[in-house]
């Protein structure tokens, strides 16, 4: 396994966006328009934090060498951060809507 850079992992990122933006979903006025999208993302966000689990364990047990174990567990935090940010994002969007009708 090859050691990708930052900027290839945020390029993963924005495909990964892109996608799920892209991919057919309900119409936008739908209701379940925006819990798909989430769910879906949170899916994306699931997987690097499972192949994380992965990679200690089987480091653990001497099957996976250093690097790649840590490659795993840094996009595992990567993927994190990037969750986090997206929270801190629709939250302040959510306080200035609210703000708007006081």
């Amino acid at each position: 396994m090859a050691i990708q850079s930052l900027k290839q992992i945020d390029l993963q990122l924005e495909k990964q966006l892109s996608r799920l933006s892209d991919s057919s979903t309900p119409s936008a006025g739908s209701p379940d328009a925006f819990s798909e999208a989430l769910a879906r993302a949170a899916a994306a966000i699931v997987k690097p934090h499972q192949e994380a689990a992965v990679a200690v364990d089987q480091f653990s047990q001497g099957r996976r060498n250093i690097h790649e174990t840590l490659i795993a567990v840094e996009k595992a935090d990567i993927s994190l951060k990037y969750m986090m940010n997206v929270r801190n994002k629709l939250l302040d969007a959510y306080r200035e809507v609210m703000q708007m009708g006081a």
